[in-house]
């Protein structure tokens, strides 16, 4: 089983901005991605990179004012224009699932590397009816995606109020949704 993390945890393009605590993946081919917004402006323009020396231009799209998490798109350095991913980036597959009360997950940063978690109530008995709350005693920050066994995107990890949730891939693609019909 540890052979496989390690070998999975390098096929997730992780890359940190400004800060090591700011990260970004990606989330389609045509140039999105989703990450940590903390201090973060619409507009702004800001480069990422990733464990493998490759650097992106990105600009913030939107960021979530409740959540911190922000969705970018890759712009050329030239022309300042939405560029799609680069070919060796590869958006790490995405599931749109539920999860359960005490179901296993990860979370997977660059700072810290792959850190297990797991759900503490059942979605549908959340009070914040959106977001899944984790249990994740052994670490002081929940910043980043969060995967399943099969290593696929469920959702990206936050802190709120000091607790810590899941807001799940179906909030982060409904937005992706909305910013894709805007760009089109």
């Amino acid at each position: 089983v540890t052979t496989h993390c390690q070998a999975t945890r390098a096929s997730i393009a992780l890359g940190t901005m400004a800060s090591p605590d700011d990260f970004v993946i990606p989330l389609t081919s045509t140039g999105y991605f989703v990450g940590s917004g903390n201090g973060l402006l619409p507009n702004e323009e800001i480069e990422a990179r990733f464990i493998d020396g490759t650097t992106v231009l990105l600009r913030v799209l939107e960021v979530d004012p409740n959540t911190g998490i922000a969705w970018l798109h890759s712009v050329d350095s030239s022309t300042h224009r939405f560029i799609n991913l680069v070919e060796n980036l590869t958006p790490p597959s995405t599931a749109l699932s539920e999860m359960r009360q005490g179901e296993h997950l990860f979370i997977a940063s660059p700072s810290e590397g792959m850190s297990d978690a797991r759900i503490a109530i059942s979605s549908s008995h959340s009070t914040h009816r959106h977001l899944w709350p984790i249990d994740f005693f052994m670490h002081d920050h929940c910043r980043g995606a969060a995967l399943n066994s099969l290593q696929h995107v469920i959702g990206w990890c936050v802190e709120l109020n000091g607790a810590h949730w899941v807001v799940p891939t179906r909030q982060l693609v409904d937005v992706l949704h909305r910013l894709e019909n805007n760009v089109g």
